[in-house]
């Protein structure tokens, strides 16, 4: 309720009601008789008050009115502290709001229903590239001629009018013929349109550069991959052509060899029938050397065909080709579980091939060889293994183990060309895996390779 004063001439209440009282906490009686200073008489006004009532603001409507044929002041007075604590919040609130958009860094606007700028901060000046008496009060097309034909424009209007908010990135073209790329994001909001924009200029255009260094990339590679296959060509050529070429030569000394040992061999004596055996074997430890060979060089060219390898599955079929040969030694075979890979079977094949051949060989002086193969899960990838008892080796010529014609042992104790562990090397480097060993003389080795898991 609010509360009623009846002042006279002089400023001397006559009249207040329960709601006065209630308003100056006192009483009806004790507020008659006391000075009221009215400040206006018509408009209401807005005064504060003093009292220990919890109220802080009146609104205050005073008239001039005959009361028993003598003039007086009737006053009416409204509690407005609620209202005055709310708008003193809401005006703390939008200065705490002003000053946030104002210290952004991305440029802050808001647009009225008829497109003119209610408010700019900083950044979205010194983007639009023009004053802020230019902007704010104007409209957009009043700025910016020919704007509303835009699909930037298009987006805006749909935010407006649907009140659905947008999200895209726009190359905008200045009056004065600079351009810029900006992210924009259109909210709807009370007053209009709220946009806040991202100057992505310098990102863009990195954007550009960095995709001409690519294609220009991409253009060197495709120049350097030819070039690589025209040399791969070239070098599988010279290989066939060298083996043939060196093959020839081989067959004629094999062939007159084999004339002397059906012609000549009576006429021999034990010296020159050794010396034919020498020249003979020389010649068939040459062609294994030349074949060998092929296969390094082919290994570091031919194109990998990868798929899901059962690991248990080519070891054990490896296991048993191998010991065909060696069908009368005893064997002692412990195989643990071996998982599935991602790799290239033949060359996998190959590589268990030369390290179990390894293997029996050189325990092939053991009168019960003992071979172990297992796997040991990484962390990120998959470490396999072949252990033997056999000769072993001197740890300070280990990095000499996977080299082309690197040999540990002499050729009459150990067959061998010295290539079977560089193909290892060669393939696993393929699989983006690593190779090493480890040994003791007399006390075997174990041969490691890793691939990864992904």
């Amino acid at each position: 309720m609010d509360a009623i004063l009846v002042i006279d001439q002089q400023g001397i209440i006559q009249f207040a009601n329960p709601a006065a009282a209630a308003m100056f906490a006192g009483k009806t009686g004790a507020l008659i008789g006391t000075h009221f200073d009215v400040p206006a008489i018509g408009d209401p006004v807005e005064i504060p008050l003093s009292q220990n009532t919890g109220i802080s603001y009146v609104e205050l409507h005073a008239q001039e009115v005959l009361w028993n044929s003598k003039p007086v002041i009737v006053a009416i007075l409204r509690d407005i502290t609620e209202r005055k604590r709310t708008e003193e919040a809401l005006t703390t609130a939008e200065v705490r709001y002003r000053s946030t958009l104002d210290n952004m860094m991305e440029g802050c606007q808001i647009i009225g229903p008829d497109w003119r700028y209610l408010y700019l901060n900083p950044v979205a000046i010194t983007q639009s590239h023009k004053s802020k008496e230019e902007l704010l009060g104007h409209t957009m097309m009043e700025a910016y001629p020919g704007i509303d034909t835009t699909d930037m424009f298009s987006h805006l209007r749909r935010c407006m009018e649907q009140r659905i908010p947008y999200r895209f990135e726009n190359l905008f073209q200045y009056p004065d013929g600079a351009r810029g790329w900006f992210r924009l994001n259109f909210e709807p909001v009370p007053e209009g349109v709220f946009i806040l924009s991202e100057d992505i200029t310098r990102e863009k255009h990195l954007s550009e550069e960095l995709q001409k260094h690519r294609e220009g990339l991409e253009e060197l590679v495709r120049d350097r991959t030819a070039q690589l296959e025209a040399v791969n060509k070239e070098l599988e050529a010279f290989s066939y052509s060298v083996s043939h070429d060196l093959r020839a030569p081989l067959r004629h000394i094999d062939g007159f060899v084999q004339l002397l040992n059906q012609k000549s061999a009576s006429s021999l004596d034990e010296t020159g029938k050794r010396y034919l055996s020498v020249i003979s074997e020389a010649t068939i430890k040459m062609a294994s050397l030349i074949d060998e060979l092929l296969v390094f060089s082919r290994m570091g060219r031919t194109e990998m065909r990868k798929s899901r390898v059962k690991v248990a599955r080519l070891v054990a079929d490896v296991v048993s080709e191998a010991m065909v040969d060696n069908s009368g030694r005893t064997v002692s075979w412990n195989i643990e579980s071996l998982p599935e890979v991602d790799g290239d079977p033949a060359m996998l094949r190959l590589v268990w091939i030369n390290l179990i051949s390894n293997a029996l060989k050189y325990t092939r002086r053991k009168k019960e060889a003992k071979i172990y193969i297992g796997c040991n899960d990484g962390e990120a990838e998959l470490i396999f293994y072949v252990r033997d008892n056999g000769v072993g080796f001197d740890m300070q010529f280990a990095d000499k183990l996977f080299g082309v014609f690197q040999r540990l042992h002499r050729h009459r104790d150990f067959e061998g060309t010295g290539i079977g562990l560089a193909n290892v090397r060669r393939i696993i480097d393929r699989h983006n895996g690593k190779t090493w060993a480890e040994g003791r003389i007399e006390q075997g080795s174990t041969f490691y390779f890793s691939l990864p898991k992904h």
